[in-house]
């Protein structure tokens, strides 16, 4: 049987291979003030950002794209 440190280690191993991948992640509600500094976080760290609202964004950068 595992412990629980084995566990937690092998999460953390998990977690630490996501975060070195660099993923397409759409972010809904990405034109208002939370969404759009979600997006922006997740762009200046190498994730290519698609951002769904019904409104187009006054913050979109040129490497986000937005989907109405």
């Amino acid at each position: 049987m595992e412990s629980a440190s084995t566990r937690g280690y092998k999460r953390f191993l998990f977690m630490q291979d996501l975060t070195n991948k660099k993923l397409v992640i759409t972010v809904f509600g990405g034109s208002g003030f939370i969404g759009s500094h979600v997006a922006d976080h997740l762009s200046n760290n190498g994730h290519r950002v698609k951002i769904y609202d019904l409104n187009k964004s006054k913050w979109l950068r040129k490497d986000q794209e937005m989907i109405i």
